[in-house]
């Protein structure tokens, strides 16, 4: 590898694995022929791919969704935590071997692996060179992935190894090392595909809540690439239906504070989600909490204005319920279930 070339020696103030990083991407465009020769990769670029089959890196336990995706299941209680950990929800995160990796990492770098991280089961290079960098020549496509997939390996390779096989070769395909990644979108879908599957209310319920733990915000939000948008509406959309279904079920079994908990978790997600309002207004007035039904509402309404929206229907007429039963509260009003019956 490029790295070891340099090994022992700096090149002005960079070490030899940043001395790698940065010369990497001239060593590839001065090698532009042996990628025509070879259709995808170069000398360079052939020490860097590792057989799957040879190491056992893939996962035998994995959950597989409606879509026929296998989601890894990581087991949160396992032998030994794996050491690279990746948040895809809310801010760019990633540790390695128990550190923080705050510098040296490429965006294009957390980019490819953000992109493999919703294709656990591999793809080829060409697939996710056509996604990420769908505006470039092929030649420079390559570059791309090449610099990317290298500046992977050097960033979080393990101590004393020169490289970690964050993507693993098997054919033509690459797929993430389920030896040493734990991503948190992985854990999410997993738990989604638990709950559907599982046999008792308490077991959807401890699904749901570690889909909930599981997700930190949207799927990276500071990329605006076209591959991102249709994902990230995905995920937030079943984000929502993780909170609602359980709040749902707290209600069910009369946990109501832990219900309303739910709920004001799903309006963080989504500022706007009237249904999620709508319940957590009821369970307030259920619990004889006017008060905090009116801030709710005015929330509500503060963040729709923002917007220039109106509060659907819907939201109106169980605002105008609530506050019109207000007087006889004093006297005791009824439960809802009572109105109802």
């Amino acid at each position: 590898m490029l790295a070891d070339l340099f090994e022992g020696s700096r090149l002005f103030q960079l070490s030899a694995t940043e001395g790698a990083d940065l010369l990497g991407p001239i060593a590839l465009i001065h090698n532009d022929h042996e990628f025509d020769q070879a259709g995808s990769a170069d000398g360079c670029a052939e020490e860097l791919e590792t057989e799957a089959a040879a190491n056992g890196t893939r996962a035998p336990v994995e959950m597989e969704d409606e879509l026929g995706i296998a989601w890894p299941r990581l087991e949160s209680n396992g032998p030994e935590p794996k050491v690279i950990q990746v948040d895809v929800f809310g801010a760019a995160h990633v540790e390695a071997w128990g550190e923080k990796v705050g510098s040296g990492l490429r965006a294009s770098a957390y980019e490819l692996l953000a992109w493999f991280a919703l294709h656990p089961e591999g793809a080829t290079a060409e697939s996710a060179i056509d996604a990420l960098w769908p505006d470039v020549s092929p030649k420079r496509g390559r570059e791309r992935f090449w610099t990317a997939l290298g500046n992977l390996r050097s960033r979080l390779h393990g101590p004393g190894e020169s490289g970690t096989a964050i993507l693993t070769k098997v054919g033509e395909h690459y797929l993430p090392d389920l030896s040493v990644l734990d991503i948190d979108l992985w854990r999410f879908e997993a738990a989604l595909t638990e709950a559907v599957q599982a046999d008792e209310a308490t077991g959807v319920i401890g699904a749901l809540e570690c889909a909930s733990a599981s997700y930190g915000g949207d799927f990276y939000p500071s990329a605006d690439a076209p591959w991102v948008e249709p994902v990230r509406e995905d995920l937030h959309r079943k984000a929502i239906d993780v909170h609602i279904r359980l709040a749902e079920l707290h209600v069910e079994n009369g946990q109501l504070d832990v219900a309303i908990a739910a709920l004001e978790r799903t309006i963080e997600i989504d500022s706007i989600c009237e249904d999620a309002y709508r319940r957590l207004i009821t369970l307030q007035s259920e619990l004889g909490r006017d008060d905090s039904a009116q801030r709710t509402w005015r929330l509500l309404q503060g963040r729709l204005s923002e917007l220039d929206l109106e509060p659907e229907a819907a939201t109106t007429d169980l605002v105008r319920e609530v506050v019109a039963l207000r007087p006889t509260r004093a006297g005791g009003r009824p439960s809802t279930h009572q109105r109802s019956a």
